[in-house]
């Protein structure tokens, strides 16, 4: 048995977090603070979950290497009483009969051992007696447990079916076919199993038992004999012959007994063993060799020279205590926690009239242990406080956690020694009055009850001159009040208030009462109602939390403040007054702040500095060189352009600096050379186009981590970043990089390198020397070959896909030390499968191909690394979705993300895919990718159009994992798209189920619309069901210190506070939905939905877009597993205006078409869309107004452009500046108006809500504008030479163009993939919509989708072009 932490003789008190904490002193004294009250050893004996709950506590009474009483063998002892063995009857009945004769009819499935089971008919009201009867076993002998955990016996006046149903309906099922059929199912007993004996005692219990074959002597007069004897814990087993036989084996118990070294005649190593219980007995062992003859006496010595004061019997399903633990009158700690022990008077009222109940092992009898200091009781199902615990006035600690006691009787005052005592997690609403007499109580916790205002009996034992309470610990209540002046007066002397997760609201009249509290420092205000807190009456305040709540204004006296935490508000605007000098930490990020008072610079003691996630423009200007100790400043996520002036030689502490997405152009000229102690600095996702000069002396240049992606550096920049000789990580991603210097080859400790999406034509030769390098990403560039890799000994994880990779030696990058390597959409890269033989089964390996050149080779599937793209169906082009994935371990060695991608589920009318995040642990993640498919499959033909087939496909997978999912769970988000009919139309329908923090977000018109659910306690339904089920939540969120999700799959210990039950969303999709990105909360944590959608907005392959947003969040600070993947959606094969992207256009005759059409269609459908659809009339597209050109030959007809509507996007505005006319010659000398759309300013929400249809809108300008004469002819004579050269489109003055091809009916040849990013000063520039086809695969036609992106800058930019792959062919160039 392992050594006991039972969490008894520690006490509270508040850290700087204002948590309760405890710890243990030698004369049991409750003074020094280390440990949070929750917490609790994960590893606890007997306990078969990943965290043990809340109810025990570590090195209590004692340290850990005192002996804890090992009492192995009685337990199993216990075990054995009353077991049967009887073979079950099985009922001959019926089951579909059965069933549908009544609704109230059902089946249990009864265990006699644990594979042996019988089907038992049975209705609602139905007893336990009578399934006995059934079985024909005894009614005391019915059991049943949950989830594997505690089992109970079940009592005579209960319903087993009953039990069953409320089990099922409480995880999900709510059909009662469907829970009637559930019933026979054999997965249903790892989450809920009737068996006729309790689980043998085996593998629960951890023994160090010693085992031998001696010779054996009883008394001084008794032959010798060889048989074989064991010792465990205090016992010692004789068994009459050298096999173990149980029916003829003698047991010696040795505590109070003797053990010597004896010599008898003969014989050498012999030991006499004496016991006094039972009798006065004596043996002589014999041993043969000396080692095993010390062996054995050091064990004895061990057993009976000292009775431990230490017994742990946690989580043994004792319905009574073993007889053997009273032997120990010394006894000072025992823990309970988590059996079902109750007193004598309860046991024999719930017991049968016939049944033997054992005379002692009560509650009753703990009086018995004169020297008991610490009891842990928590967790036993009590419904009553045991009266009887009230005689044992020697308790210090007494914990009756996590019952369901609902009353504490006046007679605990008796216990006059108490110091701690644990109340939390019940059923509590009064506390008796004369509580107030136990001046010895230093602890009393009353967390997660019932309470709806504070009891004035915690308020009066505040006071020091009745007790020496502290801390009112009363987070989980219901109290929405502090207003009453008299329980107020009474917390003078309170030190530590916390009222997490209660209903607060704290108007102005209640926190100007709050100046009586004189000697309060810690305040816990967390996930409550509170909108507006003044508390510049509580002077000696240190440490306030006020996460999570709805302020929008915050005003506090700064004379002791040292750490003030509020962010997740609605802040506008924050006072402390006067200022904080000893402030040290300030946390007001996720709120509405525009500006920061500028003392803030001033704090000689700060720190920590969160203002991320605000809409700051500035910071405080001597931020950097007022705050002397500033170590950490975190403004991400804001609207900085620029930084305050470093002042040159004036150095700076700072070690962490956060300033991603804002738009930061240019950092202070000598922040470089003051940052001497900088180590970590991201400043990704802003306007940098260069970086100053860093510290002449080598050594202060400290940067171990630089994040830059998403800027527009050069490679100069790069020249600079090599002087940081220390780096370890390196994102560059997304610059204008064309190349990487070979002073790279000074950075040996570089660990980590990202330099995707630049213009990297090579990589430089030196990057394989660096033998500390362990990630390489450099994908989407224009790579044409690898340097040689072999001496990155260390290298694991090297991704170069979407390049032009050619001449790559693919069979030694597979032989080497690489586990993780992607070259998708490499056009030209051949792999042969041959590679693949020598190296098949020696590594995991994920070689992705997207191409359909190396697609089915064989070697590439069954592999263990997630999940290869190899799929034929992902690259039909048939199908109406595309997908594209990217996941990465970051900075685990460990990947627990599994993907589902079944892109022709049924046939290529369907297709299911899926994120599985399993957190820490693959095992469920792996298990789930297998049944989920197979039981949507099932569930799906069972089910036909039924809406819950998705929620009962997870409720049965969560079934099928069987012991796995006991213990471990994940969060599961599964999308299925089908293809439905109505009338000549075909639709499409997406239904989507999670649970969990796996999320996913619709683009509908541009917009992100989160279509998921996100079940954690910020949600106030999640929060309000885990109140009702009596959970705990901690400080970090955590569902009993263990997950932040209400709902996974697995996990099922932790029911009913954590369930399987999906949030499933169901949406018809139409023509301006057009994609879907699903990720875990590696993405999610760092990346907003709208931001997600806005950066892959315009990249038309899904793969690339995964990728990116998998780059943007590591480069946001994600270190742990990332999972993304991006579905494209074209449901709608027809043209459809609304998908009209920025700067495309349409001719005008085309209006009256699309009426029509739009007419048609509603008679049709008999409603009207949001939506119209073009036919196949010759379409224009054209730039917008700024550079029309100037020779107007029109372009060949599209075959499916799609106009956005300007009735639900902001990218069609009202203002009549957003619409122009030209006119164009055509071919035949005929001109033609066009409408062209110019790109508006990017805007960070758009409008929901326009009063007219576009058609509108655009039909009444024109009659306006084509009057104008004036405006046509001026839109006639724009120059265009800018543009068209040559016959052919020049791409940002280089010499690539686009030429028409005579042979087919192919219009362009364009060069292989190409990215031109805008550079400073430039105009908002072209791209073209990337996409998946191979653009060197004749006869297929090119296609590009031109549209306009905005620069950061205003003023004028010349225009690029990026040319890439289509995943929609949108239309086809014919000329220019």
């Amino acid at each position: 048995m392992s050594t006991c932490s039972s969490g008894i003789l520690s006490h509270f008190s508040a850290d700087l977090n204002g948590a309760a904490t405890l710890t243990r002193e030698p004369k049991l004294s409750y003074r020094n603070k280390t440990q949070a009250w929750w917490l609790t050893n994960p590893s606890r004996k007997g306990s078969n979950r990943v965290f043990d709950g809340v109810d025990g506590y570590d090195n209590l009474g004692g340290n850990d290497d005192e002996e804890t009483w090992d009492l192995t063998p009685s337990l199993i002892e216990l075990a054995e009483v009353g077991r049967s063995n009887v073979a079950l009857r099985q009922p001959n009945v019926r089951i579909k009969e059965w069933l549908s004769s009544d609704s109230s009819h059902g089946f249990i499935r009864v265990y006699s051992t644990s594979s042996t089971s019988v089907i038992v008919p049975c209705a609602l009201s139905t007893s336990v007696p009578k399934v006995a009867a059934t079985l024909g076993v005894s009614p005391n002998s019915l059991f049943v447990q949950c989830h594997g955990d505690v089992t109970r016996r079940l009592l005579s006046d209960e319903n087993p079916l009953c039990i069953q149903n409320e089990y099922l309906m409480n995880i999900g099922y709510s059909d009662g076919e469907r829970i009637q059929e559930e019933g026979t199912s054999e997965d249903l007993q790892y989450l809920i199993r009737f068996s006729t004996n309790k689980p043998y005692v085996d593998g629960t219990y951890t023994s160090d038992k010693l085992k031998s074959l001696a010779e054996i002597r009883k008394g001084r007069f008794s032959s010798w004999q060889k048989r074989l004897c064991t010792l465990c814990g205090t016992r010692m087993t004789v068994y009459k012959s050298s096999s173990p036989n149980q029916e003829s084996a003698t047991v010696i118990e040795l505590v109070k007994g003797k053990v010597e070294e004896v010599n008898t005649k003969g014989r050498e190593n012999v030991l006499k063993v004496s016991s006094c219980i039972g009798g006065d007995r004596t043996y002589y062992l014999s041993f043969s060799l000396t080692s095993e003859y010390l062996k054995w006496l050091r064990k004895l010595k061990k057993a009976t020279i000292k009775l431990p004061t230490k017994a742990d019997l946690s989580n043994c399903n004792l319905e009574v205590l073993p007889h053997t633990i009273f032997n120990n009158e010394h006894l000072v700690i025992l823990n309970l926690r988590k059996n079902l022990l109750s007193e004598k008077a309860i046991a024999e009222m719930e017991s049968e009239t016939n049944l033997t109940l054992p005379q002692i092992g009560y509650i009753d009898d703990l009086a018995k242990f004169t020297r008991l200091r610490s009891l842990n009781l928590a967790d036993n199902r009590l419904t009553y406080f045991p009266l009887s615990l009230c005689e044992i006035i020697t308790l210090v600690e007494l914990n009756l956690s996590s019952n369901k006691i609902e009353k504490i009787p006046e007679e605990t005052n008796r216990l006059r020694n108490l110091q701690a005592l644990h109340l939390h997690n019940n059923l509590l609403r009064h506390l008796p009055d004369n509580l107030t007499t136990m001046n010895r109580l230093f602890i009393l916790v009353l967390a997660f009850n019932k309470f709806n205002q504070l009891p004035p009996a915690v308020a009066a034992l505040t006071d020091i001159r009745i007790s020496d309470v502290e801390k009112v610990i009363m987070s989980g209540n219901q109290i929405s009040k502090l207003s009453n002046e008299l329980i107020l007066s009474k917390l003078k002397f309170a030190k530590v208030i916390d009222l997490r997760l209660n209903r607060l609201q704290l108007h102005a009249s209640e926190t100007f009462k709050f100046h009586v509290l004189e000697q309060l420092t810690h305040l816990d205000i967390r996930d409550n109602y509170v909108t507006d807190l003044d508390l510049r009456c509580v002077k000696g305040l240190q440490s306030l939390h006020c996460e999570r709540n709805r302020m929008s204004n915050l005003q506090l006296c700064g004379n002791c403040l040292k750490e003030v935490f509020a962010s997740n508000n609605s802040l506008e605007q924050f006072a402390i007054s006067p200022k904080p000098e000893l402030l040290h930490t300030l946390d007001v990020s996720q709120n509405q702040l525009r500006a920061l008072p500028d003392y803030l610079s001033e704090c000689f003691f700060l720190e920590r500095f969160y203002v991320n996630n605000n809409n700051l423009s500035n910071l405080p200007l001597r931020i950097f060189s007022g705050a002397k100790k500033l170590r950490i400043l975190r403004a991400d996520h804001n609207r900085l352009t620029d930084l305050p002036e470093v002042e040159e030689g004036r150095s700076f502490l700072i070690e962490e600096v956060y300033l991603q997405a804002n738009g930061i152009k240019q950092l202070p000229c000598y922040f470089f050379q003051c940052a001497n102690k900088l180590k970590i600095l991201n400043l990704s996702s802003n306007r940098l186009n260069f970086l100053p000069n860093l510290n002449e002396t080598y050594d202060l240049n400290k940067v171990q981590e630089l994040y830059l992606t998403g800027n527009l550096l050069n490679d100069r920049a790069c020249s600079t970043i090599c002087g940081f000789h220390r780096l370890k990580v390196l994102h560059l991603a997304y610059n204008d990089l064309t190349k990487l210097p070979e002073e790279i080859a000074n950075l040996q400790f570089l660990q980590e390198i990202n330099v995707s999406g630049n213009q990297l034509r090579f990589l430089p030769s030196c990057l394989g020397n660096l033998q500390k390098l362990v990630v390489l990403r450099a994908h989407s560039n224009a790579l044409n070959s690898l340097p040689d890799l072999k001496k990155a000994s260390n290298l694991r994880v090297l991704d170069v896909g979407h390049n032009r990779l050619l001449n790559v030696n693919v069979t030694s990058l597979m032989a080497s030390q690489i586990s993780l390597l992607d070259m998708s959409l490499n056009a030209q890269l051949k792999v042969d499968p041959k590679a693949f033989k020598n190296i098949r089964h020696k590594k995991r390996v994920c070689l992705v191909d997207l191409t359909g050149q190396n697609r089915g080779l064989p070697g590439l599937t069954g592999r263990n690394f997630p999940d290869p793209l190899d799929d034929p169906a992902d690259h039909d082009p048939t199908l109406p979705w595309k997908v594209g994935f990217s996941i990465s371990p970051g900075w685990r060695n460990k990947l627990c993300i599994s993907l589902v991608r079944e892109l022709s589920f049924g046939g290529k009318d369907s297709a299911v895919v899926g994120l599985i995040d399993g957190g820490r642990n693959d095992q469920v993640a792996k298990r789930l990718l297998t049944l989920l498919p197979e039981i949507l499959d099932e569930e799906v033909k069972r089910s036909g159009n039924r809406s819950k087939f998705l929620k009962y496909t997870f409720i049965r997978a969560h079934a099928k994992l069987a012991s796995i999912g006991q213990k471990i769970g994940a969060s599961v988000a599964l999308m299925y798209i089908r293809r439905t009919y109505s009338g000549m139309i075909n639709q499409y329908t997406l239904q989507l189920a999670n649970v969990g923090d796996v999320e996913a977000v619709l683009c509908r018109r541009g917009d992100a619309q989160l279509i998921t659910k996100l079940h954690s306690i910020s949600d106030s339904e999640e929060r309000q069901r885990i109140y009702e089920t009596s959970a705990i939540v901690t400080e970090e969120g955590k569902i009993n210190g263990t997950t932040k999700c209400t709902r996974q799959l697995g996990v099922s210990y932790l029911y009913p506070h954590v369930i399987p039950d999906p949030h499933v969303t169901r949406i018809a999709l139409r023509p301006d939905d057009e994609f879907v990105i699903i990720g875990n909360k590696g993405l999610w944590r760092f990346v907003s939905y709208d931001e997600a959608v806005e950066k892959i907005y315009d990249i038309g392959s899904p793969v690339a877009a995964a990728k990116q947003l998998q780059d943007l969040a590591q480069s946001y600070g994600c270190r742990e597993n990332i999972g993304v993947m991006v579905i494209r959606l074209n449901t709608d094969r027809g043209p459809s205006l609304a998908r009209l992207k920025r700067n495309q256009s349409m001719s005008i005759d085309d209006l009256d078409a699309a009426k029509e059409l739009e007419e048609r269609k509603n008679k049709q459908t008999k409603s009207s869309p949001a939506y119209i659809e073009l036919p196949f009339p010759p379409a224009r597209i054209i730039p917008g107004p700024s550079s029309i050109p100037e020779q107007k030959k029109p372009l060949q007809s599209s075959k499916g452009l799609r106009v956005r509507s300007a009735s639900t996007s902001k990218e069609i505005d009202n203002d009549s500046s957003s619409i122009a006319i030209s006119e164009y010659s055509t071919d035949n000398g005929s001109s033609q108006k066009v409408v062209t759309l110019k790109p508006l300013p990017k805007q960070r929400f758009r409008k929901k809500n326009v009063a007219e249809g576009w058609e509108d809108v655009l039909r009444k300008r024109l009659q306006n504008d084509v009057k104008s004469k004036e405006l046509e002819h001026s839109a006639m004579q724009l120059n265009t030479s800018s543009l068209v050269s040559s016959g052919g489109v020049w791409l940002n003055g280089e010499s690539n163009w686009f030429k028409q091809s005579t042979s087919s009916s192919r219009t362009i040849t364009p060069p292989a993939w190409t990215s031109a990013a805008p550079s400073q000063g430039a105009n908002p520039a072209y791209s073209a919509f990337e996409g998946d086809e191979d653009l060197n695969d004749d006869p297929k036609p090119v296609s590009i989708r031109v549209s306009r992106q905005h620069s950061r800058e205003d003023d004028a930019q010349p225009a690029s072009v990026r040319v890439t792959r289509p995943a929609l062919q949108m239309f086809d160039i014919a000329q220019l």
